[in-house]
């Protein structure tokens, strides 16, 4: 057992607090009303959070209120310019500080915590929410905790994505090799044909050897321009070649290139954004005369029901208005009913709906100017790190344009003359070709014999296949899976391929994924079409990437259920309050609870045995994704339940927090004490 050290300054509506939590205990809270039990557990929570990044975790920080320095549920004190958290944890400092802005700096902070660390009614927590008013279509769907807590969904994204490009990359594969095999083909088959025709030029040529006068003349020429025609042919390959062999160097360059400056833009644009922010007078909204005018519509609607004569009725028609949307929600149509009928008969209900309608479209207005207000400064609170992160991609991006440009095997003036010589060597040799024709065809005059004709024929044959051989170097890729466009085609090299895509047995690019989660699949896609023009290996370690995003995202899916249940079916065991045995999640992260005569339903049953299933719900998530915080908090829940419950579930806690040597913070009411203490139950 140890002691945590917290101090508070500011929060909620105590000016400081300095208390001690026991680990291995329950810490009992004690206070009236408004004696800074929240205050205390609020604070800490905001400490254990921090400045959230993603936006689930932003999400239930803004439902906390843990941001929020303006409303009446503020957790910066009213008037205070700043407020501050600081939690002592063996040596380790962890906090966090609020100013007047809403720019939350935490340190050391986990904001996996917002979910994992706090069970509370008011405002209610996520986890109290989902158990205690369950949808009404899937009330024992519980994969919310996978999709939020375990990243599974985001692994999902990226698996989708991956899984995708490495099916085409296998079809890929198979068309090269086809490619490849063709080309080696061609070139055997080019050596046989050359053979082959080598031999009919032997045997014209000793056929001719007896002649005399024209045909003689012919066969000499003929074997001087075949000659010709030789070198030439030799000579454009070796040059086209060459030509296609820099050009496929230079667009990966190129290539290389286009993506560290696309990467460069990117930075700019995010360190131009951060400095706008840094620099950004953040004034906080002045609304104070449209809450003027709701007060005065409130006072319309309070006059329009009557109840400025009837004190009572004035209370229950108040409330009304407040929660008409929860009586409704809650499926108590007969209750709704009752009360519309109170309201129409206690006034004017024409004007009360009119200014019911005002008020309510004044609330909107109001909470519309601080959400915009409150997104701004939560944008603030990151600018510094974004600038940091965006200088870092600068730097980067211009040394990787460097690097590719001193990489260009040759520029372009050099390659235009590349080009020209290629389409002269390309005449020539198309021009000895033409003459070879030509003297075959005054030949074929001279000599009709039936050899003549035949060596003729075949030599036309022979010609046409060696037109048809596969004659280009570089083989084309273009994924669809990427969504690429016809002009980012790549074309490669034989040995630029095989480099690019390898044997399929690298590494798992996990930095990559783990540092882009929360990307959306478009996201994903950009993001691994850059690497690729980049000239990584990324190609070669699809297959090895796409097998560990499945196992991360079964192993986040199973760990969850697995610990859940762990919790769920040993948690009952130990508590007498109710008939049920056991809780748990089964493979569709459905919540099943078994019950002691044998029979499995789902979520079901009354406040208390509810609120130990949302208890069990928590310790499985702080277990799983935050077992480095030993802090578990209960705000406002045991004093709903009855004695014997509560007692119960209190001697769990004490059990619990022993075995995991986790502090237990339980806030509990007691009208008899002005200030909040902190006692060892």
């Amino acid at each position: 057992m140890s002691d945590i050290s917290v101090s508070t300054k500011n929060i909620g509506g105590t000016e400081k607090i300095e208390v001690k939590i026991s680990t291995g205990k329950v810490n009992i809270v004690k206070g009236s009303s408004s004696s800074g039990k929240s205050s205390l557990m609020r604070g800490i929570h905001l400490g254990l959070v921090g400045n959230p990044y993603e936006p689930d975790y932003q999400e239930e920080a803004e439902r906390l209120h843990l941001d929020d320095t303006m409303s009446d549920q503020a957790i910066l004190k009213r008037g205070s310019s700043e407020g501050s958290v600081n939690i002592n944890l063996d040596g380790k400092e962890i906090g966090a500080t609020i100013s007047k802005n809403g720019a939350i700096k935490g340190k050391n902070s986990n904001e996996k915590a917002v979910l994992t660390t706090m069970l509370a009614s008011l405002p209610p927590t996520a986890i109290h929410e989902k158990v205690m008013n369950p949808s009404l279509e899937k009330p024992n769907d519980f994969s919310w905790i996978v999709d939020k807590l375990s990243d599974a969904g985001k692994y999902n994204n990226w698996h989708q994505v991956l899984y995708s490009l490495q099916q085409e990359t296998v079809s890929t594969k198979v068309k090269f090799n086809k490619w490849k095999q063709s080309l080696e083909n061609s070139s055997k088959k080019h050596d046989e044909i050359m053979e082959k025709m080598e031999l009919l030029q032997e045997k014209r040529a000793n056929r001719a050897a007896g002649s005399k006068g024209k045909m003689a003349e012919l066969q000499s020429e003929y074997e001087k321009q075949y000659a010709i025609y030789t070198t030439q042919s030799s000579e454009y390959n070796r040059l086209y070649t060459q030509l296609e062999q820099i050009k496929a160097d230079n667009e990966l360059q190129i290539r290389r290139k286009d993506a560290a400056q696309k990467n460069l833009k990117i930075s700019k644009s995010r360190l131009d954004e951060a400095e706008d922010l840094l620099e950004m007078d953040l004034i906080e909204p002045d609304v104070s005369e449209l809450e003027a005018q709701k007060q005065k519509a409130q006072i319309e609607l309070d006059n329009a029901g009557g109840r400025e004569k009837d004190p009572i009725t004035q209370g229950v028609i108040k409330q009304y208005d407040n929660k008409s949307r929860d009586i409704i929600a809650s499926h108590k149509p007969a209750l709704a009913k009752a009360l519309d009928k109170l309201v129409e008969e206690t006034g004017d209900k024409e004007v009360a709906d009119k200014a019911r309608q005002k008020v309510a479209e004044l609330k909107r207005e109001i909470d519309a100017i601080i959400a915009e207000y409150m997104s701004k400064r939560r944008k603030f609170g990151m600018a510094e790190d974004q600038a940091a992160a965006a200088r870092s991609g600068i730097a980067a991006a211009r040394s990787a344009i460097k690097q590719a440009e001193q990489s260009l095997t040759m520029d372009g003036g050099k390659l235009a003359e590349m080009e020209e010589i290629v389409r002269r060597s390309k005449q020539a040799f198309d021009a000895a070709s033409k003459r070879v024709e030509e003297i075959n065809t005054e030949m074929s005059k001279e000599d009709s014999s039936k050899e003549a004709k035949e060596e003729e024929m075949e030599l036309k044959h022979l010609e046409m296949e060696l037109k048809g051989l596969e004659t280009s170097t570089t083989f084309e890729v273009r994924f669809t899976s990427l969504n690429m466009l016809p002009n980012q085609t790549l074309r490669l090299t034989e040995k630029q391929f095989e480099q690019m895509f390898g044997d399929g047995d690298g590494e798992p690019e996990k930095n990559l994924v783990s540092e882009n989660l929360s990307d959306s699949q478009s996201e994903i896609r950009s993001r691994i079409l850059s690497k690729i023009n980049e000239g990584s290996n990324f190609l070669n370690n699809i297959s090895s990437t796409t097998d560990w995003v499945a196992e991360e995202a079964e192993k986040q899916r199973q760990g969850t259920r697995r610990i859940f249940n762990e919790v769920g079916t040993t948690l009952f065991s130990k508590l007498k309050m109710s008939k049920i045995t056991s809780v748990s999640l089964d493979t569709d992260y459905e919540l099943e609870v078994g019950w002691a005569d044998g029979e499995t339903t789902g979520l079901t049953g009354a406040g208390g045995e509810r609120t130990v299933i949302a208890a069990a719900l928590l310790i499985s998530m702080r277990k799983a994704y935050s077992p480095e915080i030993p802090i578990l908090m209960f705000d406002d829940i045991i004093d709903k339940l009855d004695p014997k419950p509560r007692e119960d579930f209190l001697k769990f806690l004490d059990e619990y927090a022993k075995s995991e040597d986790v502090a237990i913070i339980v806030s509990q009411l007691d009208s008899s004490i002005n200030d909040a203490t902190v006692k060892i139950r």
